[in-house]
């Protein structure tokens, strides 16, 4: 069973194996048997008990994703993204809003008419929890944080670590310092997790072809794309796709 509730001050708040609250634009204040909490717009919380919704913003847009053990079962893939859990009633900020918003919506809209589907929404949205949790973990730096915002942004650019020390308005070598001293990666490594990260979801999520995806990843030329996905992910965006 797949659950995805949109969420507002009336919403029932199921209790299945796994539950995900996303709070994507507006403020609640949740109340728990023991504890008090308060969850602002653009982020996300694991939750293990029942809640209650005690205040709101007047504007709300949120959803509630809840998978049954018998669904994680049949899922496997799903269940190996849950397979650590963060600690419950944690709050995490989501990393790449849009995007997160664009699967939940989709999931949403989908989870009934097309529930072949639902493991590949699923699974785009964990991807972008897991890379929201090691970014939380590793007590990343603001700069760091600054890094990655700027790549998603400029995601269709494909602007090289260089560039982004220029926006950044430091020298190459710090940015180079700061991302090892924050994820042992360099800016590379992480310009290109951020870049196959948004070609997998465009590659899931739309009927975009490949040529068409390169040059919204801004490659001027689609077989350096092809390339360049397989060379990091070993199957070509096609192949990617088919599978996915």
């Amino acid at each position: 069973m797949l659950i995805v509730n949109k969420l507002n001050n009336n919403t029932e708040v199921p209790l299945l194996e796994v539950n995900i609250l996303f709070l994507l634009a507006g403020n609640i204040s949740i109340q728990t048997n023991t504890s008090e909490y308060q969850v602002d717009k653009k982020s996300y919380f694991y939750y293990d008990q029942k809640f209650r919704i005690t205040s709101s913003s007047p504007y709300l847009n949120g959803f509630i994703i809840s998978l049954s053990k018998e669904f994680l079962n049949k899922n496997p893939e799903v269940y190996n993204h849950l397979s650590q859990i963060p600690e419950y009633f944690k709050i995490f900020k989501i990393n790449d809003p849009s995007t997160v918003k664009t699967l939940i919506e989709t999931l949403h809209k989908d989870s009934q008419s097309a529930p072949e589907l639902t493991s590949n929404y699923l699974n785009l949205i964990l991807l972008k929890l897991k890379s929201t949790n090691e970014i939380e973990n590793t007590n990343t730096s603001p700069l760091f944080n600054q890094f990655v915002d700027l790549i998603q942004d400029n995601i269709e650019n494909n602007y090289c670590a260089g560039t982004y020390a220029k926006m950044l308005d430091i020298p190459l070598k710090k940015l180079i310092k700061e991302v090892r001293h924050n994820t042992d990666k360099t800016p590379c490594n992480i310009i290109t997790e951020q870049v196959i990260d948004k070609a997998k979801e465009l590659l899931t999520t739309t009927n975009n072809s490949s040529k068409m995806i390169a040059y919204q990843l801004g490659f001027q030329e689609p077989y350096y794309f092809i390339k360049y996905f397989k060379k990091n992910v070993g199957i070509t965006p096609t192949q990617y796709r088919k599978e996915y």
